[in-house]
């Protein structure tokens, strides 16, 4: 991207528009949106990006960010060419800071979301792996409560036939002593 195709954007983190029309200019090297500036600068002499003292007299600017022609033409006039020359320097020096901070600010926000892209993989796996853990001890559980209905099952079946054994033995217990009273009371005639 050439030097003229790049932008600059309003510092206050929470706006970061597209600066056009006018622009506020403070002398810690910060630009913010007309809107911004206004806002900012009525509320305090603090840059809001930096929270450095702009309460000079000229350490806040407010100018057009594409000036009219009769502007250009007149804006230097009349000045020494060294003081034109380290105005120019000054300028091309306040855009490179501000270029340079947008690449800076760019790759920290490709490299937040890229580390955000892994967490989100990381989690979305971890998640996955959860489900699939849930999903075989649900199964798990419905195999168990099967088997516990078919030993529920075996357990009735069993405490039933015991009982029956228990009535049986106890009918021919009954039995037994009836013989047994019969043979004695036939024994002793």
């Amino acid at each position: 991207m050439s030097v003229h195709e790049e932008l600059i954007l309003c510092n206050v983190k929470t706006c970061r528009s597209k600066v056009s029309g006018y622009a506020w200019v403070a002398s810690c090297s910060h630009i913010f949106c007309d809107e911004d500036g206004a806002k900012e600068f009525r509320k305090s002499l603090t840059c809001p990006a930096c929270n450095a003292d702009v309460s000079g007299k000229d350490d806040i600017v407010c100018h057009e960010v594409d000036p009219p022609e009769e502007y250009k033409s007149m804006v230097l006039s009349g000045l020494r060419p060294d003081i034109i020359l380290e105005i120019c320097s000054r300028a091309l020096s306040f855009w490179t800071s501000q270029i340079h901070q947008e690449h800076l600010f760019q790759e920290y926000v490709n490299s937040t979301n890229t580390q955000m892209s892994h967490v989100e993989k990381h989690y979305k796996q971890q998640i996955q792996d959860i489900t699939m853990e849930i999903s075989n001890l649900i199964q798990e559980i419905y195999f168990v409560k099967k088997k516990l209905k078919t030993y529920e099952a075996q357990y009735n079946e069993a405490t039933e036939m015991l009982l029956k054994k228990n009535r049986q033995h106890q009918q021919l217990h009954a039995m037994c002593e009836q013989q047994r009273l019969h043979i004695s009371t036939h024994v002793n005639k």
